[in-house]
């Protein structure tokens, strides 16, 4: 065995750092952090997840299911019947998000019929056949 000297030793040699190892681990941090950014832009700007409260959807959606909700589509196009929507009633911030179908837009015209509710488009000059029995 060799005794440690006391005092200076230049003598010594360095340890060498495998450059190879390095630059590997830092493309993973890169490659992490991209990830990380892109995942978190995409849930805040484009998606949402929430879950369902109560019945009102029981036939699509029960009580407690999560989804996963698109927020970007509405901004490129509008609702269209048969959409499912979630929305914050009245704007409020502090309530739960609301579930609903939507079952007609503005240019549709609703007839009531004893408890039957019939949507027909406003242009149109002849009502079809299941109309004209109401």
């Amino acid at each position: 065995m060799r005794r440690r000297r006391s005092g200076l030793n230049f003598g010594r040699q360095k340890k060498k750092v495998n450059m190879s190892v390095v630059k590997e681990v830092c493309v993973w941090i890169i490659e992490i952090a991209i990830t990380l950014l892109v995942a978190f832009t995409l849930v805040y700007f484009v998606g949402l997840r929430t879950s369902v409260v109560g019945q009102s959807m029981a036939e699509t959606l029960n009580g407690g299911d999560e989804i996963l909700v698109n927020r970007f589509i509405y901004k490129v196009t509008d609702p269209r019947p048969n959409d499912v929507i979630v929305f914050l009633p009245n704007g409020n911030e502090k309530s739960h998000y609301y579930i609903k179908r939507v079952i007609a837009v503005p240019e549709f015209q609703a007839i009531f019929h004893y408890s039957y509710c019939f949507f027909h488009l406003r242009h149109w000059t002849i009502l079809p056949d299941f109309f004209a029995t109401i």
